[in-house]
This record gives structure tokens, sequence and C-alpha cells, in this order.
């Protein structure tokens, strides 16, 4: 039945609607959904305003929400009608919780909501609308029917995530239709294992090295127990990127899926990735999302398509982080919920899964194999030190037998006895450093690094640091400069580090120092040590803690306990493997879902659950802001103010306003408040672009060590060569 009611402009309503549909016809819950949700949009105002004879419209989701619960209450059980109201109500907001939802419908029963009850009483009253949407006649006491008891409604994990994959689906699919008038089908998935071997075979991979020996094990396995949770332990500088990628692939082809998402734990060691997988497949699209992806448009596709279609993952070979994807599971706004939409049916990788944020591992037990088995998505979940995030067993790799084979450092305890431990340590450094070794040295936080880096300055030439205030330019720089032509190995240099060398950076020192931390972090940092095993067993010392705690307390005591008396006598690697899991066993019974995110979801408390997982992942800046260094932001702001003076529509403003933004990626900084308010200098605020600048860089920034802290600003002659 075709209705001349508008849904966009030169749109029909019924035909949006037919689109969406199309994008999962089986699903009669979704489908549903898709027929309710714009219905609103038939009173007289909406028409008015799509036609541009008026200048604004009655909100028309709550009125939607409104007409499918009366005219649907027989149909779905009780559980089900929340799913769909709430969808319907929230398809432009975050989604409701539910006693939020239960006080809407308290109004519109006792008539509340005058607005949305009007606009029942316009839309019933026409036949063609009753008859499509199969609406009753307007009865005042209809309104008593809508007091339905959602409040006592138990709810489960998987009441939550299926509730999140509505969300998702109709606010996924709703602004695709609308700004491609079609409906969305995934492209193609057409990657191949044979890609991969053909890469093999151009890199001279030996079919009998461990590597090639690990890969084909993994598959074997796999092959002999499939499961939608995949678990693999294996030690650093095994392959563990190709061998998961070569896994997925087999999944993919053999399971029929619609595509793989590789998830990692840090922005900055995305594009190695996606250069890997880019060779590997140099004809296909590898799709990287991150805060700092630029969008490209061409003749086929808008700017603004291209943008929706890359945040959306609405593409086969995606590489993205673990923010991004956990806030897909977990928060309640439109613009992160639409990726769990294109999910479904897929593989996902999640490399070094041990950088997850310790307070979501509980959540994450009780949310994976519900969430594998709804999406019908397999999870393939990779580390040198796998936290226990999963209930049941599902490792597949032969742990016992890789770790046994490595042995490639030691571990001992190195105690800092003096008053100044940063001396003390500095001049443990710069003997062994004098023997000619070449050295790595990871601390705590960012200003240890910028201390040690300080006292050792002066005395050793081939000398490096590596920490988040350095601009992405310079951490290239200091990474090209250490390795060397054609190798990950360093010789004769020394660098001073953070956790940022712990994932994704391919390096090879002769020696290791690392300041005491969680055990994961530990064996991270010593599997840049001797990483190719082709040198005689290599040591990493263990030294005390420096300055304050950057770790959560529960996991340093769990190390303490675990490792302190190996530690006295040096720990070999080939005996981490059952310490490993000690650690993890004695952190598992320890741990809560201290945020309370579990709760949350049980009583489908959306706005708690965002409350918590800002705080995990610190998005409200409470003690950091972002920060553009070298560039003046109202010279960019008069370009967007000098562009806008055109006739141009408010999507254009916003596509140019993005642009500009995202040029800025390669010079913003997170830094700490602190910090800025120990640099002395007063930095202005773009309103366009709501982040702080500074239009030069002299006084405040060095490109060896980055943002300048106060104790640098003392003494910063060294630092201006």
């Amino acid at each position: 039945m075709e209705l001349e009611y508008l849904s966009h402009p030169d749109k029909r309503l019924t035909t949006h609607i037919a689109n969406m549909q199309e994008y999962d016809i089986d699903d009669e819950i979704f489908s549903v959904s898709v027929k309710y949700h714009d219905i609103g949009k038939c009173s007289s105002s909406f028409q008015s305003y799509i036609k541009q004879e008026t200048n604004r419209a009655e909100p028309h989701s709550m009125v939607s929400a409104l007409l499918f619960l009366l005219s649907q209450r027989d149909n779905f059980d009780t559980k089900e009608l929340l799913f769909i109201y709430n969808a319907i109500l929230s398809h432009h907001t975050p989604l409701h919780k539910k006693s939020k939802i239960q006080d809407i419908l308290i109004e519109q029963s006792s008539k509340g909501f005058k607005g949305a009850i009007r606009l029942y009483q316009e839309l019933v009253g026409r036949d063609d609308i009753k008859e499509f949407w199969n609406l009753e006649e307007f009865d005042e006491e209809i309104l008593e029917d809508i007091g339905f008891d959602f409040e006592d409604l138990e709810m489960s994990v998987a009441d939550y995530i299926c509730q999140k994959l509505l969300f998702a689906k109709l606010i996924f699919i709703d602004k695709f239709e609308a700004i491609s008038n079609r409906s969305f089908e995934m492209p193609k998935f057409d990657y191949y294992l044979k890609d991969l071997e053909i890469y093999k075979a151009k890199k001279g991979f030996n079919q009998d090295s461990i590597r090639s020996k690990f890969s084909q094990s993994l598959i074997d396995r796999y092959r002999k127990n499939p499961s939608n949770i995949i678990s693999i332990t294996a030690p650093t500088g095994i392959g563990k990127t190709l061998a998961s990628l070569e896994l997925a692939l087999y999944i993919a082809d053999s399971q029929k899926k619609q595509g793989i998402i590789y998830a990692i734990p840090y922005t900055t060691i995305i594009e190695q990735s996606v250069e890997i997988f880019q060779e590997v497949f140099p004809d296909r699209e590898i799709t990287p999302h991150h805060y700092k992806v630029e969008y490209e448009d061409s003749e086929d596709n808008s700017y603004d398509r291209v943008k929706y279609i890359i945040t959306s993952w609405a593409k086969p070979f995606v590489v993205s982080t673990f923010y991004q994807l956990l806030f897909a599971l977990f928060s309640s706004k439109n613009g992160d919920s639409i990726k769990l939409a294109n999910m479904r049916d897929r593989v996902i990788v999640l490399d070094e899964v041990q950088a997850i944020e310790f307070p979501l591992w509980r959540v994450l037990q009780e949310m994976l194999e519900p969430l594998s088995a709804i999406l019908n998505t397999t999870f393939i979940l990779m580390s040198a030190t796998m936290p226990i995030i999963v209930k049941g067993e599902y490792e597949i790799s032969p742990k016992e037998t890789l770790f046994e084979g490595k042995n490639r450092y030691i571990l001992k305890y190195l105690h800092l006895n003096s008053d100044d431990r940063f001396a003390e340590l500095a001049q443990k450094i710069s003997d062994i450093y004098s023997s000619g070794y070449s050295i790595l040295c990871v601390v705590n936080s960012i200003r240890s690094s910028k201390l040690l880096y300080k006292i050792l300055k002066d005395s050793i030439d081939n000398l490096f640091l590596l920490n988040s205030y350095m601009l992405p330019k310079d951490r290239e720089r200091v990474l090209d400069s250490l390795r060397e032509p054609n190798s990950n190995r360093v010789v004769g240099k020394l660098l001073i580090s953070t956790q940022v060398v712990e994932a994704g950076v391919d390096l090879d020192f002769d020696y290791g120092f690392r300041e005491f931390a969680p055990f994961s972090s530990i064996i991270q940092s010593a599997g840049r040590v001797n990483r190719e095993g082709d040198k005689p067993i290599a040591t990493v010392e263990i030294f005390d803690k420096l300055s304050y705690q950057v770790y959560d307390s529960t996991l340093i005591e769990a190390t303490h306990t675990v490792i302190d008396t190996h530690l006295e006598v040096g720990l070999q690697e080939r005996d981490i493997l059952a310490l490993v899991e000690e650690y993890f066993k004695s952190v598992n019974e320890q741990i809560s879902d201290r945020e309370g995110i579990l709760d949350s979801i049980k009583s489908f408390d959306f706005d708690a659950i965002d409350s918590a997982i800002n705080k995990i992942f610190e998005t409200e800046q409470d003690y950091k802001s972002s920060i553009v260094l070298g560039v003046d932001l109202k010279e960019l702001e008069e370009r967007f103010y000098e562009f806008t003076k055109e006739s141009i529509s408010k999507w254009e403003a916003k596509e140019y306003r993005d642009r500009l933004f995202k040029s800025l990626s390669n010079s913003m900084l997170n830094i700490k408040h602190i910090d800025i308010k120990n640099s002395g200098v007063v930095f202005e605020k773009s309103r366009l672009f709501g982040v702080y600048y500074l239009p030069y860089i002299d006084g405040v920034y060095s490109q060896d060590s980055g943002f300048l802290i106060k104790e640098e600003l003392e003494d910063s002659s060294d630092f201006f060569d």
C-alpha cells in the first residue's frame, strides 16, 4: 500500500519503510519497529515542515512509539513491547532507561503528554493511516491500556543485547536509507586464504618454521572443536597477527561470515596493522576506523555517506580500537550504537586482549557468550597473557609447547636502595649501556620517563624517549630511528618509554628494565627484548616503583604475590605460563563489577551504564584536555565562517567543519590539567572546535620529549637545541 505522506524531501514514508525493512526481512520485531518508527511524520505539522511550508514540526518519536504500543499490544510479549517501544522512542536520542519509560507511560495515560495524544487523535482519524498501521479508533479509555508494568520486568544480559541490537539496526538503516535512498547490503567478503598464501610466498615464509606450524595448528584445532569464542595464548613475537588473520579467513569462508573486524588497543598501531593487511590484499579495501581517520569522498559517494559507512562499520574488513568496540556494546548514544548492527555475522579479532580495561573483565565474562550467540559472531581473543574474560575453556593454542620452546629472557629483581631512585636507576642503566647493549627501559608514567631521560641525556648520545605527550610524527620518527634498516633489531641505542611500547611495537633490544607493573605489562615489555630469540638469553630487570602508582592495586598486589620470590632468583620465560595463569586466577577471585555495570544492564539503566563506561575510559576529561599545538585555530575558524557565508546547507557546513577538525589530529595531544597549569601558558579555546590551542610550540614542546612538564621547564635550555 503506497501512501502520499513524505518522510524526507521527495521521498514517500512508505518507500522509506520498505527499503529499511529489506535490511533484515526475516526479523519480525525489527520489521515492526521500522513500520511504526516514523508514523508520527504523517502529522499535518510534519508534512508542512518537510514541504518547506513551515520552519518547524512537532517531534514524532513519542507519538510513533505510543501508536505502536496501542496497536500492537496483543501481538508481542511484554519484553518485546519494551524493546520495540524504546527503540522507536529513542531513535533520535540515546536509549531511554526503563524507569524513565515507565514515567513516560504514566504521563501519557494521565494525559500528561497532550501533544502526543492530540497527534494520536489526528492520525487515527485518517482512514489510510488507520488501515496501513492497524490503528484503533481513539477512545480516552484506551489510554488506560498502556499501563504496562515495565518497571518490574526482570531483565538479563541477553535482554540487554537484544534491546541494543534492535536499536542499533533501526538507527543504522534509518540514516543509511535516508542518505542513500536504498536498503543496505554488506559488500561481498572476497578476502581469501589464497591471498595470504601468496603474500607469505613473496615474503619467503618457511613452511617448516615455528610460526607456520603455529598458524596451521590453530586451524587444525578449530576444525576439531569449532566454537564462537576462541582463545589464543602464545608468546610475543610468534606471529599472532598473521596467524589470527589466517584463522579468521578460514572461519569467515567456512561459516559464510560477512566480514572481519580486527580490534586492537591503541590508535597508534592501527596504521601498521592496516599496512600489513593491505600488503596481503593489495587490490581490496582495508577500512581503518578511529578518531583520526579522514574521510575521502568520490564521484559515487559523498563525504557524509563515506563517513557514515566507515563509522558504522558497514565495510567487510574493518580495523579499529577496543574503545570503539566497547562503546558500541555499552554506550546508549546513536553514534556509538550503530556499529553493533554491523557486528553481526562477523569474525571479530581482539588482539592484545589483556589491554581491555580491568573494570570490564567481570562484565565481559557475563556478556561474551550471549553476545556471540545473538550476533552469530565468532570472537578470537589473543594475548601472551590471557585474562579470564570468558567463563568457558576456549583455548585452541598449543600454549604449553609454545612457551616451553621460548626462552629468550630472564626476569630479575633490581632493588633500588638509595633515596634518589632515579639517579640510582640511571647509573645502573648507564653501566649496562657502556658494555655495548641496546637497552629498553619502560616506566609507568610520563613524568618518570621525562625525568629519567633528562638525567641520562648529557651522558648518552643515542638516547631516545617515547611517550604519549609526543606528537605522532615525533613518535614515528623515534621508532624509525631505533630500527636497523629492514629489521626490527636495535643496536647501540637506549630507549626510555612509557607503556606505549608494549603493544604492536616491533622492536628487538638486547637488555631490558621495567618498573614494577601488573604481570601482563611486565611480560609485554619483556617481549621487546631478544624478540627474535637469536641471541643468548637476555636479562630484564624489574625495579621498584619510582613514583605514584598508576595501575589498579588489585593487579599490583596479585603480581607481587605470584612472582616476587621467583624474581629474586630469576624467572625464565619458559616458566612464565603457569605463573601467568596463577596470576589471572588470583585476579579473577578478587575482581568485581566495581562500577555496577551488570546491575545497570539488568535494570536497563542506560544512563548509569553511560556514566560508568565514560568513567572507565576517562572520556569526561576529568583531568585531561585536548590541546592543539602549532596551529592557529583562528585562521581555520575564519576559513569556516568565510565558507558558510555562501548559501549552503547545515550539512555542508558540518561536513566542512569535520574536514577542518580532522586536519588537526596530528597536532593534538591529551594533556593533564596539572601539566597545562604548570606550563604557565594561557591556552585559547576554540568555540568552533571545542579544543584548546596554541599557534606556536616553542617554549612548551620539544620534539625529543614532547609537551614539557614542570621539571623540564625549570631548566629548559637543553630542550630547545
